[in-house]
């Protein structure tokens, strides 16, 4: 007879559905800027985290299938891009919350996150 209780999912999210959805995001923008041979600073992780949380309760919120999460995976490596392009201005090799501010500035409207 077992006694294995069922895994806890996420409080906050429904049937936890968020979470691989944010890992997901986070890897696609973390696996772009690295190959760009930059890195992230805390303060910009911390942003974009955020940034993610909006886009993901969006996507709940209208029941996303697979291609609207696909596509919202796209679009955060666009937004990836848009601050190795920004930071390459500067002759950084960090991207940081001032370049996630000043992309968002023109890269909104973006579904799902602005």
């Amino acid at each position: 007879m077992s006694t294995s209780m069922p895994m806890p999912t996420n409080p906050a999210s429904p049937a936890g559905l968020s979470d691989p959805i944010k890992q997901r995001l986070w890897r696609a923008f973390r696996d772009e800027v690295l190959a760009a041979g930059l890195s992230i600073a805390p303060d910009c992780e911390h942003q974009v985290k955020a940034f993610i949380d909006g886009g993901v309760k969006q996507l709940l919120k209208i029941h996303a299938e697979n291609d609207q999460i696909t596509q919202a995976e796209d679009a955060i490596r666009t937004v990836a891009q848009k601050m190795i392009e920004e930071a390459a201005k500067d002759e950084s090799s960090v991207v940081t919350a001032s370049v996630f501010f000043s992309v968002l500035d023109y890269i909104c409207p973006l579904f799902p996150f602005c």
